[in-house]
C-alpha cells in the first residue's frame, strides 16, 4: 500500500507539472516548455516503472 500511495502522489505531481507547462506554452507560444515537459514525463514514467519492478521483486522474496 505504501508504494501505491507514494506513486499516486507522484503521478498527481507530474500532472500538475504538465498542466503548468502547457499553460506557459499556450500563453507564451513557445513549444520549448512542452518538449521539456514531455522529456521529463517520459523519464519520470520510466523511473516509476523501474521502482515498481524492484518493489515487485522484493515482495516475491
Amino acid at each position: 500500500m505504501q508504494f501505491i500511495k507514494s506513486s499516486a502522489g507522484a503521478i498527481i505531481g507530474v500532472f500538475v507539472f504538465f498542466g503548468c507547462f502547457l499553460y506557459v506554452a499556450f500563453t507564451t507560444g513557445y513549444p520549448f516548455p512542452m518538449v521539456m515537459c514531455l522529456i521529463a514525463t517520459v523519464a519520470f514514467a520510466l523511473l516509476t516503472l523501474q521502482q515498481y519492478y524492484h518493489y515487485r521483486k522484493r515482495q516475491k522474496k
